[in-house]
């Protein structure tokens, strides 16, 4: 029998369209989109979470991941997409 590891799946915020806020998880990862942009990840319960730099539909969807509580601890986009690209390169290797 084939075992597979696939990453799980859900919508993070119920005042869109559910295709419009997904998270995937594989393993102790989690990776939140808004559309089709990433805008947060989660690596073993540490969040880190993108500024807006888009609309006031991307910041709802924002506010849903983190609570919108603490708007200083979200980093520029240059520095997220560096750190994410970290964490795909070392947390998404299928063995």
């Amino acid at each position: 029998m084939l075992k597979t590891n696939l990453p799980k799946w859900h919508t993070y915020c119920d005042n869109t369209t559910a295709i419009n806020a997904l998270c995937f998880t594989y393993g102790n990862t989690t990776i939140y989109y808004s559309y089709q942009t990433p805008v947060a990840f989660e690596v073993d319960g540490v969040l880190t979470v993108r500024v807006n730099e888009w609309g006031n539909t991307t910041g709802k969807h924002i506010n849903a991941i983190d609570g919108g509580n603490n708007k200083g601890a979200r980093i520029m986009g240059a520095e997220f997409e560096s750190r994410l690209q970290w964490i795909m390169d070392e947390s998404w290797v299928i063995n």
